[in-house]
């Protein structure tokens, strides 16, 4: 019974990989991960509630559990405060905590920080996520050469399993195919997500992970020859879906957290031989400076940094970009206007049209556009943004500072376990700089495109503080049999 309950609490893990397969009731789109998600956590809770809540309680007193358990019921009550004073309604508070907090964030949290080390092992249940990783990556080739080859079977098994792809509706109303995404007459990897940049953020934030897993001796499976072949082509596997995927900004972020991640070696490597390299990037330079780039996506990146003169310049070269951060600007400036308290959770949307018409910077035919939409609609204005200026904008000053305390104390207690000079942790110990890493990956992307609702994030959040959680335990349970004898 232990062993079948085991496996049916890995479905909702499974399904994290099926991000755009959608169910739709009343006209609106929900993931199946989440009713997959809902149903294993109230089996959980009801099977064994007083183990549920001893758990949940332990992960407070000892982890920086507590202070996102704090941000979280600052945020509920501010937004209910504002409804009052009139800066949002009442009933967009309630939806937007019911949406956003209560059946969004609080369930992906709530689950893997109690599956893990109650049920499932911290480390079988990485394993298990890097071999389901692994099997997602090659998934996402066999889509690709259906889109390459408009193999119709493939293609059509696909649009299935990211049905959201079809559900959505075009900006006139109808419902209309949005995948079958291409640039310079290649199909750009989208795998079962609902878009190529939406693969590629997914790759971005689990690629500590990979170097993690692809560079050290794990058993991802009982076959030695498989279990070689699966750990030496993850990297090469990941970092071909990152290419494929065609997006300029995502391929720079990876390659600025593969610095990050490998600094030292960086660092040791220039120092070593610091002639040798200067002498292959000056070649790279000039070899690069000869070749034409025109037909690559390389191209988008060289024409915004040589071509760039003003955000006029920016929106004529990068519209989809530009429509970003002019998104950014305006979501800031929502957030001067309201600086302690903001608008409340949700009340972004409700507020940026207004914004919109005394932007500071020129405006995008995409903004223009559905500007023009809200007008017609009377409908809210949603762009993507980074979550930490929607954040900023919705809660506040002090929900942010409650926010960079969480982080704080996650690098702290992260960056201490490293320096942990005990041999009771034994190999626990090199997971941290991974989940240090990853957790740099969410901080970066949280200025770029990231909603403050990302499953994947609690998913992080919730390995980082078990990972917090098993350590300290076992210094706890260490100290606790010293003072014994």
């Amino acid at each position: 019974m232990k062993l079948d309950l085991k496996w049916l609490l890995y479905i909702p893990i499974i399904f994290l990989f099926f991000p755009a397969f959608y169910c739709s009731i009343g006209g609106s789109f929900y993931t199946i991960f989440y009713f997959v998600l809902f149903a294993a956590l109230v089996f959980c809770i009801i099977s064994n509630p007083n183990s549920f809540i001893q758990k949940m309680s332990n992960l407070i007193k000892i982890t920086p559990f507590k202070w996102f358990v704090i941000l979280l019921l600052f945020i509920i009550f501010n937004s209910i405060f504002l409804s009052f004073i009139g800066v949002t309604t009442t009933s967009q508070s309630v939806k937007a905590i019911m949406v956003q907090l209560i059946l969004g964030i609080i369930p992906v949290f709530v689950y893997f920080t109690y599956i893990i080390e109650r049920y499932i092992s911290f480390e079988e249940f990485l394993n298990k996520f890097l071999l389901l990783f692994w099997f997602f990556l090659v998934v996402g080739f066999i889509c690709y050469i259906g889109q390459l080859f408009d193999i119709n079977i493939i293609n059509n098994i696909f649009d299935f399993f990211a049905n959201v792809r079809i559900m959505q509706t075009n900006t006139n109303g109808t419902f209309g195919q949005a995948s079958d995404y291409f640039a310079y007459g290649l199909p750009r990897l989208d795998n079962l997500c609902d878009e190529p940049s939406a693969y590629a953020q997914f790759l971005f934030l689990f690629l500590p992970l990979v170097y993690f897993y692809g560079t050290s001796d794990f058993e991802l499976c009982k076959n030695k020859i498989l279990n070689k072949f699966i750990t030496k082509t993850m990297i090469p596997f990941t970092w071909l879906s990152i290419i494929l995927t065609f997006s300029p900004i995502y391929l720079i972020l990876c390659l600025i957290l593969t610095g990050i991640y490998y600094f030292k070696e960086i660092y040791s490597l220039i120092k070593k031989y610091f002639v040798i390299i200067c002498m292959v990037f000056l070649l790279f330079i000039i070899t690069v400076l000869n070749i034409d780039f025109s037909e690559t996506y390389i191209s988008r990146i060289i024409n915004v940094i040589s071509n760039v003169k003003s955000f006029d310049d920016f929106i004529l070269i990068e519209p989809s970009l530009a429509t970003r951060f002019c998104s950014y600007i305006n979501t800031f400036c929502v957030f001067l206007k309201y600086p302690i308290f903001g608008v409340g959770i949700g009340n972004i949307a409700n507020k940026m049209y207004v914004q919109y018409l005394h932007s500071p910077v020129s405006l995008t035919p995409e903004i223009i556009n559905l500007s023009r939409i809200y007008i017609a609609s009377l409908g809210r204005i949603h762009m993507n943004y980074g979550y930490i200026y929607v954040f900023l904008a919705e809660n506040g000053i002090f929900a942010f500072l409650l926010l960079a305390i969480y982080y704080i104390k996650l690098f702290g207690n992260l960056i201490n376990i490293q320096k942990i000079k005990n041999d009771c942790i034994g190999n626990l110990q090199q997971y941290a700089k991974t989940i240090i890493m990853s957790i740099i990956g969410i901080v970066i992307l949280s200025f770029y495109n990231l909603p403050f609702t990302k499953s994947y994030v609690y998913l992080i959040f919730g390995i980082a503080i078990i990972y917090i959680y098993k350590v300290k335990t076992i210094i706890l349970e260490s100290i606790n049999n010293d003072e014994k004898k």
